[in-house]
């Protein structure tokens, strides 16, 4: 089927991952975006590849003449909508083998997942592209406010860093020096931190489910964050180099922020507190810049809304809005017409993290 003459596509196995690899190895150069030697390609994607017994039934590999030359893999995700699941679909490693790029193996993946395997109630994208915010693709639409690249200096050496891998950021030298020149004016402790500890975890605990329950008071959207669910993303031992630091008062999970380290650039990745304690969330904060030092990170990035709870006590942190968004496109597949139109409402409160995506 398809543009190329004996074009076969068809769901994968796990048996696939070694002839996978090479054709991630050939289109990307580096991947995972992250490289870990203590982890190798094969363990990373197959940790992937099992995100959820749905993803399973619908990841797509096309191959030619016995030789697979590109992949579709999908994260399965459960976004809470006002209080309400719903499944949601996330596009990810979509690579085509360069020898066959432009040879209309990507409309033939996308055709044979919508005649064959299209489920799920919403899907959703992210795009480095700034003209996604204004010319979203047919049937998608935005989350109703820009998603924000804040960026921080951690030193003079950020002058040098290259941009973060994967994530989007073009960051210039005009820019990266107004980052220092920020840091440098901006308080290195927290504005209280009272009886809050902040602890290094190797595991989410069962307080965790606690903890987000009552987070849905704040947010209109938001993505599932159960122990089980967190422990996939950031604690398994596939998934990358993660800090999970958990805040605590009086021995109560009252909230938590998880770095991605390696590499120059670190990024939070996810960060909650219970609804109304910014204090909570400007401590952890400020806990993960010094993570982020103690790596030998020159740069943090943090991905947020721009009228998120956080926004502005993360700028108070020193970090800076860019200039540089990360679209994120959404398209309800299995609900109402008018199902997210309230995303457009200035009063609905989002809440995403560069976590929420497959990019760090």
């Amino acid at each position: 089927m398809g543009a190329l003459p004996g074009l076969s596509i068809r769901v994968p196995t796990e048996a696939d991952i070694p002839a996978i690899v090479p054709v991630l190895l050939r289109a990307f150069g580096t991947w995972p975006r992250f490289p870990d030697p203590a982890i190798s390609p094969e363990d990373h994607l197959r940790w992937k590849f099992n995100n959820h017994e749905i993803a399973r039934q619908i990841h797509q590999v096309a191959e030619l003449e016995g030789r697979i030359i590109s992949l579709r893999l999908r994260l399965m995700q459960t976004v809470m909508i006002r209080g309400q699941p719903f499944l949601l679909r996330q596009p990810v490693d979509d690579v085509v083998d360069p020898d066959y790029q432009g040879q209309g193996v990507n409309r033939a993946v996308s055709d044979h997942f919508e005649e064959h395997l299209k489920t799920g109630a919403v899907s959703w994208s992210f795009s480095t592209s700034i003209t996604s915010h204004k010319r979203p693709e047919k049937g998608y639409r935005t989350l109703g406010r820009e998603l924000l690249v804040l960026y921080r200096a951690l030193g003079v050496k950020s002058l040098w860093v290259s941009n973060p891998p994967g994530v989007g950021e073009s960051f210039g030298r005009r820019v990266r020096a107004r980052g220092v020149v920020r840091a440098l004016g901006t308080a290195a402790r927290p504005t209280r931190v009272g009886p809050i500890e902040i602890r290094g975890l190797e595991r989410f605990p069962q307080s965790a489910d606690r903890l987000f329950e009552q987070s849905l008071r704040e947010f209109d959207w938001i993505l599932l964050r159960t122990q089980d669910y967190l422990n996939w993303r950031y604690a398994h031992p596939s998934a990358g180099r993660f800090a999970i630091r958990a805040a605590f008062e009086k021995d109560e999970l009252i909230g938590y922020c998880v770095v991605r380290l390696g590499g120059p650039c670190a990024h939070i990745a996810d960060l909650l507190a219970l609804p109304g304690r910014v204090d909570v969330a400007d401590a952890l904060v400020v806990d993960a810049l010094g993570i982020a030092r103690g790596s030998d990170a020159n740069a943090m990035v943090c991905w947020l809304v721009s009228d998120h709870p956080y926004f502005e006590a993360v700028r108070r942190r020193g970090f800076m809005v860019t200039g540089s968004k990360t679209g994120c496109m959404l398209r309800g597949d299995e609900l109402e017409p008018d199902a997210l139109d309230f995303l457009d409402q200035p009063e609905t409160r989002v809440h995403l993290t560069a976590g929420d995506s497959d990019w760090v």
